[in-house]
């Protein structure tokens, strides 16, 4: 009974001893392996994936697979990503020396990052690989891009795109533009997938026109007087404008064209009489709408031979010209010069512009056409070939004007002489 007992003590012990050493074992640090490496990648670019061993037996061996094909066997794994965007699964099988195995995966998503819709600017073109956009300035809307992913359904990481220029939009896809922070010089815009480019633009903004397609082109023809002229031995003379001063050509905006214009023009011109030593009778201070009639309140001469002067000197001819060799009128002769003015603007040079406005319509082009889509690259060449037409169409309205027109001058003024010299009385 007590050897019984006895030999039951020993088992136990033996018991306990096996146990303890089963805990000391169960205490070492676990076999782990850490994935490391992208989730998305864009097709044709080359990503890297790797994984980290710890603990086990060390002595580590790799086997990578990627979308069920065996690939590497080193820690570290290059993937040319394929032109075709599909969700895939890679692996690495880890042993470590005893023969402890690990395989961690991961979905990975090949991508393709392209351009959904872009709202707010019209595509006018490419420049090599730049995408070229354009918006008219004061558009209350801004612009918006937005970029397009295939698989739809891909789990982007945080930040796979980046995107210079522009502002957030609702997601890594979207970018925003205000139309009031754009250029006319151009504002780039480019989406970016670690180096590659997804989406390259630029973005000019314009003016819109601003006038109606039958407005002239010429801002302002103006008419000063300008005493310090001088008349050249005549009783006045007119400086017509012929030249534009202060050209303004600028780049507008309308369907889907960048177009130049001619703004802010001025055509000036400039008169100036002479008394040639005359005495003058002030015939604007007489009404009718001219001067007064012999039953009105008549223009009173002191003399009889005065009178017949005054008489003579005002009295046209058949051409309507008057002689003043006594007397002269101020306020007609510049009434002459001044219609030679409005005659050519009137009558010779607006058309003349129209028709120079004909050659500029005709020169507006889609910049899609050009070598450089950029247009202030060829505004300067533009602004030079459309000053041409300009002159041009100038240059012969100004040919057609100079026939007969001091005959129209003179013609337009006879009534005011001939009114002139009926008024004439002498002092009773």
């Amino acid at each position: 009974m007590y050897r019984h007992h006895h030999s039951f003590i020993p088992t136990c012990v033996l018991f306990l001893f096996a146990l303890q050493s089963y805990i000391v074992q169960a205490n070492i640090e676990p076999f782990t392996v850490t994935f490391n490496g992208p989730r998305a990648g864009l097709l044709g670019t080359t990503v890297q994936f790797s994984v980290s061993p710890s603990a086990g037996a060390g002595g580590y061996t790799y086997q990578w697979t990627i979308a069920d094909v065996d690939q590497g066997i080193t820690a570290n794994q290059s993937y040319l990503v394929p032109n075709t965007p599909a969700e895939v699964t890679v692996k690495c099988k880890v042993t470590d020396k005893d023969g402890s195995s690990l395989t961690p995966q991961i979905t990975f998503w090949q991508v393709n990052i392209e351009l959904d819709s872009l709202n707010g600017a019209d595509y006018i073109g490419d420049q090599g690989s730049v995408r070229i956009y354009a918006t008219q300035r004061g558009d209350s809307s801004s612009v918006t891009v937005t970029l397009k992913k295939t698989p739809s359904d891909a789990a982007l990481p945080a930040n796979f795109i980046t995107w210079t220029g522009g502002t957030p939009g609702s997601d890594q896809l979207q970018r925003n533009f205000s139309p009031s922070t754009l250029q006319e010089s151009g504002v780039e815009l480019h989406a970016n997938v670690g180096t590659p480019v997804v989406f390259n633009s630029k973005m000019y903004v314009f003016p819109a026109k601003e006038w109606s397609d039958n407005a002239p082109i010429i801002g302002d023809f103006t008419k000063e007087h300008d005493p310090g002229r001088s008349t050249q031995g005549n009783f006045g003379m007119a400086w017509l404008g012929t030249t534009p001063y202060d050209v303004d050509f600028y780049i507008y905006y309308e369907d889907g064209k960048w177009r130049f214009w001619l703004s802010d023009d001025s055509f000036d011109s400039f008169w100036n009489v002479d008394s040639l030593g005359r005495t003058d009778i002030p015939a604007d201070t007489y009404a009718w709408p001219y001067f007064p009639s012999s039953s009105q309140t008549p223009i009173l001469v002191g003399y009889i031979n005065m009178r017949i002067e005054a008489k003579t000197d005002f009295t046209p001819d058949g051409n309507g010209h008057a002689r003043k060799h006594w007397y002269w009128c101020e306020w007609i002769t510049e009434t002459h010069e001044n219609y030679h003015i409005d005659d050519w603007y009137e009558n010779y040079l607006l058309d003349g512009i129209m028709t120079a406005r004909e050659r500029i319509e005709s020169d507006r082009f889609v910049v899609v056409t050009l070598d450089k889509l950029d247009p202030n690259d060829v505004l300067e060449k533009k602004q030079q070939e459309l000053l041409v037409a300009l002159q041009e169409r100038i240059g012969s309205a100004m040919g057609a004007y100079q026939e007969g027109y001091e005959t129209r001058a003179y013609g337009h003024c006879a009534l005011l002489y001939q009114s002139l010299a009926d008024s004439i009385r002498i002092q009773e």
